[in-house]
């Protein structure tokens, strides 16, 4: 016991480290917060946010800029109806580019929303991209439109901008510990340059290199970086560029601006891709300054899917996957790798927020990410590496524990399979291919030992008397659970119920490997029930019935209707007492009492046993060539009754006609019966002749009717034929033996009655 408890305390430790282990990996990255537009965080708001929604046509009168507290409700609101286009935000400030009909309106805000400047640059084109900042030594604007760099002139209540550089890609203010405030790419001549400007916004040095119609600016400390996309798209030229490194450093790059970043180191300025090596995905990361050489290649991990962008952030390397994320440490290792949300960060830039979060950003959606440390992110590369040697020995131990296992189990089914009384069994696999069979299940599926086993069940149940078992296998094997269901299937005698019983049969680890098919003769115990039950409604039916007939032959009619009513009545007494009685001797007994019964005059019988006063609405027409039979007339009264109810039954309460019949040959007497009711599908048809089967929705019916026909017909040793279509009414047609060789005479006549 001590010993059992040891090794499941000592598994619960493995799987706590191991699920607590992030995939071998030091860091964890996941969203924590997904916010619609883009938020700014301004020094002087504490917790608050500005949050700047994209403006939609049908929302008019939504705030483009918001002020929300930590719980997310907003506690200041800003231009309305306004499309904002950028913002930056500066310890107490935000400035806000917002498209007008006629130009860029530039508005400083306060931490109350509340402008406290603004200027206009008006434009006579719509503006297709704006781009704001302010100059870290004086906090002057400067602002990108389409391709014109304006400034503005600094005052504080009113902003005045003139044009400093057109035919602009791009700018990049400097870290104002630099001697140059601003650089400028730009494009003179067809040739491409990058002006540096001092405090005074004087041109100081323009550096020339090839330009492409689309060029990003930015800057890794004192450095400014170009990144210009190939002609064709099927590289990168990056540019770094400073003014104390001499003449300007580039490199090619075979792929995407999109997968490619710089990040700024103390030994100068590395250039980060993502590349193709060996088949697979792979971060390179090329130093460019003071000189150029490969630092290290790192394989991404494979499941991943196709890299989005590249970006650099705080020394660390970021590659946004179809799949997640991918956090790349500046030495080359992988210290994330995690699964987000599809399309989550697709397009947005990444920025620092705090040592242990970052802020994916973009002009539609803002995603606030969590950095965690996975202190046990040792213990899952220590279980990996040790899996390689566990692994062999654990499959030994279990491919032991599965072959005793399976032994165990075929010794138990061929128990089963032996056990007398057991009814039929079935064994089958998890394909549902019979396995094994034991006698009685041998005789339904009339399988002789000559038959291979190991095909699908289908095949061997292909006739009818094994139709219903073969729906209860397929539905036992589409569930795979424990099933128990009353089946009805075909022997030598007639139809059997049986209970028949579905378990699964499971491996050592759970695995579904079959299923045991029992299969248990409930026949005679449901008519034993089914007896108690008629004998109870037989004696308090006749008792009721004798009392009606007692008190109708006391009535005196004075007129003859009065007289012909009475005798009416106590003639359907007397029919309803005899149905009751030939109900009971009809279920109770398979003995035949047989007696000489002229066919005709037992189908006249059954005719007037149906009061035309209660049945208006049928036409009955009889059909009689009749002659003596030898049979119970309880018994065949009783089926060819319950063929007649079922006629008018299916009239629907609607005008229509019954048909009775009758005709013999040298063995057999024919008896039909005919309806012009609504008729039977060809599955209603196909199920009529099982117990307890019906159409009936007002719970009217209960199916014993056709089980007493055919049973009748069965003792007899006859058949009973049932013909039918949607709309043309069924024909029920009744073959019995003669009962004797004994030559009788004919009578040959036809009746119509209404």
């Amino acid at each position: 016991m001590v010993r059992r408890t040891i090794i499941l305390v000592l598994l619960w430790c493995v799987s706590v480290a191991t699920a607590t282990a992030d995939a071998e990996h030091p860091l964890r990255i996941r969203p924590v917060d997904v916010v619609r537009g883009r938020v700014i965080e301004l020094g002087t708001a504490g917790t608050d946010k500005f949050v700047i929604t994209p403006r939609a046509a049908w929302e008019s009168n939504q705030p483009a800029i918001e002020r929300r507290n930590a719980a997310g409700k907003a506690v200041a609101t800003a231009l309305p109806q306004s499309d904002i286009i950028d913002a930056i935000a500066s310890t107490d400030e935000i400035l806000v580019a917002v498209r007008r009909p006629y130009g860029v309106e530039l508005l400083v805000l306060d931490a109350q929303l509340r402008p406290t400047a603004r200027g206009v640059i008006e434009r006579q084109t719509s503006v297709r991209r704006c781009n704001v900042a302010t100059l870290t030594a004086d906090s002057r604007c400067v602002v990108l439109v389409d391709e014109d760099v304006y400034v503005s002139n600094g005052r504080v209540d009113s902003l005045v901008f003139s044009l400093l550089q057109s035919q602009s890609h791009g700018f990049a203010v400097l870290p104002n510990q630099h001697s140059m405030a601003l650089a400028v790419v730009h494009a003179t001549g067809g040739v491409g340059y990058v002006t540096f400007f001092d405090r005074f916004l004087r041109a100081r040095v323009s550096p020339t290199l090839p330009l492409a119609d689309v060029a990003d600016v930015d800057t890794r400390d004192s450095l400014v970086v170009v990144r210009s996309p190939l002609e064709g798209g099927l590289g990168t030229h990056v540019f770094v560029i400073g003014l104390d490194i001499g003449q300007p450093r580039y490199l090619t790059v075979a792929t995407t601006p999109d997968l490619v970043s710089v990040a700024g180191s103390e030994r100068g300025c590395d250039v980060g891709s993502v590349v193709v090596a060996n088949g697979r995905y792979a971060l390179r990361v090329v130093r460019v300054f003071p000189r150029q050489s490969v630092v290290f290649d790192v394989a991404l991990p494979a499941n991943h899917g196709r890299p989005k962008s590249l970006q650099s952030v705080n020394g660390r390397w970021y590659v946004i996957t179809d799949a997640g994320l991918v956090s790349v440490s500046s030495d080359g290792s992988i210290e994330a790798s995690d699964t987000i949300a599809a399309g989550l960060l697709e397009g947005l830039v990444l920025s620092a927020f705090n040592s242990s979060s970052l802020v994916a950003s973009g002009r539609s959606s803002t995603v606030t990410l969590a950095v965690e440390s996975q202190p046990l992110w040792w213990f899952h590369l220590f279980v990996n590496e040790a899996l390689a040697y566990v692994i062999p020995g654990v499959l030994v131990v279990v491919v032991f524990l599965v072959r005793r296992h399976a032994r165990h189990l075929a010794t138990m089914l061929d128990a089963m399979l032996e056990l007398p009384g057991a009814g039929m069994v079935f064994h089958l696999d998890a394909n549902a291919r019979l396995i094994r069979a034991n006698d009685a299940g041998s005789r339904l599926l009339r399988l002789s030992k000559s038959v291979p086993m190991r095909r699908l069940f289908r095949s061997y149940a292909t006739h009818k008397d094994a139709a219903a078992l073969l729906d209860f296998v397929q539905k036992s094997h589409s569930l795979r659970l424990v099933v128990t269901e009353n089946v009805v299937v075909g022997s030598s005698t007639g139809p059997r119920e049986y209970l028949f019983t579905s378990i699964p049969i499971r491996g050592t680890l759970g695995r579904f490997v079959g299923m045991l098919i029992t299969g248990v003769d409930i026949t005679e115990e449901l008519e034993r029930r089914r007896l108690v039950n008629w004998a109870q409604l037989a004696h308090d039916m006749q008792t009721n019935l004798s009392t009606i007939r007692l008190n109708a032959e006391q009535l005196q009619g004075a007129s003859p209707s009065d007289v012909e009513r009475r005798r009416r009545i106590l003639f359907q007494v007397g029919v309803l007492i005899q149905r009751v009685r030939d109900l009971v001797s009809v279920g109770r007994s398979d003995t035949l009492d047989r007696t000489p019964v002229h066919s005709a005059e037992l189908c006249t019988d059954i005719r007037h046993e149906f009061d035309s006063a209660v049945f208006p609405h049928v036409t009955f027409q009889m059909k009689l060539r009749g002659t003596i039979m030898h049979v119970d007339r309880l018994k065949v009264s009783r089926a060819v009754r319950n063929a007649v109810e079922n006629g008018i039954k299916a009239l629907r309460n609607q005008p229509g006609t019954i048909e009775i019949a009758t005709w013999f040959d040298r063995s057999n007497v024919y008896i039909r019966v005919s309806d012009s009711g609504i008729g039977m599908d060809s599955e209603t048809l196909a199920n009529m002749m099982k117990p307890h089967f019906t159409t009936a929705q007002d719970g009217s019916g209960t199916g014993i009717g056709t089980m007493i026909m055919q049973h009748v017909v069965t003792l007899h040793g006859g058949s009973l034929r049932v013909m039918s279509a949607p709309g043309k009414g069924t024909q029920v047609v009744f073959r019995i033996p003669l009962g004797t060789t004994v030559e009788t005479s004919a009578t040959e006549f036809t009746q119509s009655l209404s």
